[in-house]
């Protein structure tokens, strides 16, 4: 059964942001992912996902009860670049720093840079959760990203 929610993720409760989709704009509400866990009396989760176009750190700030109690088993986290709070910033080694911060183990990572798409990602997992302690991902070298940027130029051209 799915659930619905119209509200935007951040650190904490509060707030409202405007979306403008072309002809269409949305209000909705800023919640934590704390609060959306408490509302519907979900204790424990096996998988959280977030993948909020440069919004993550605040996403995992505001499940800090969640983290802390290590109610989720595995976190994926996509990570973007992102300037936060008028700073650019690491968004990547923050999201690892605050998961290991709260007993995390990260069992997978690359930067948006090894990627083969645009976003990094960030693998977490509970101590003591089921699954493997580690996990091997591909990761986009600086040779081979230049050989496709090359074969790209190279299709491009005319």
């Amino acid at each position: 059964v799915a659930d619905q929610v119209a509200a935007a993720i951040a650190g904490a409760d509060g707030g409202i942001v405007r979306f403008e989709t072309g002809a269409e704009a949305v209000t909705v509400a800023l919640r934590s992912i704390d609060s959306l866990l408490y509302e519907r009396g979900i204790t424990h989760l096996d998988i959280l996902h977030i993948d909020i176009q440069g919004f993550e750190r605040q996403a995992l700030l505001g499940a800090h009860d969640t983290l802390s109690n290590q109610r989720a088993d595995w976190i994926f986290v996509s990570t973007h670049r992102h300037l936060e709070e008028g700073r650019t910033m690491d968004l990547h080694a923050a999201c690892i720093e605050l998961l290991s911060a709260h007993g995390y183990a990260i069992a997978a990572a690359h930067t948006p840079e090894e990627s083969f798409s645009v976003d990094g990602l960030v693998v977490a997992k509970r101590p003591g959760a089921g699954g493997p302690e580690y996990i091997q991902l591909s990761q986009l070298t600086p040779a081979l990203r230049a050989a496709a940027q090359a074969e790209a130029a190279r299709l491009t051209s005319p």
